[in-house]
């Protein structure tokens, strides 16, 4: 109930933004009109909540997995720890 409480604004917001987005005036670097495109015609099918947590467990996922690289690297430099 909370969690849906915090979470409308934000899929209003996000939603609101893509409205925004009007492909016909928007110039675009090579193919990135067609990968916006092709999302739009995804959202059609799935809702905006699904999106939105799907990129963000991406982008959760990718910063991991970068902050860890980091940190080993980091603890590999001392000597005498493998």
């Amino acid at each position: 109930m909370i969690l849906v409480m915090i979470m409308t604004p934000i899929f209003f917001i996000v939603k609101k933004i893509f409205e925004v987005v009007n492909l016909d005036n928007l110039d675009l670097p090579f193919g990135m009109g067609d990968t916006i495109s092709h999302l739009s015609k995804a959202m059609m099918f799935f809702p905006i909540d699904v999106w939105v947590v799907v990129i963000a467990n991406i982008a959760m996922w990718i910063s991991l997995q970068f902050a860890w690289a980091i940190i080993e690297w980091i603890y590999r430099k001392i000597p005498g720890i493998n």
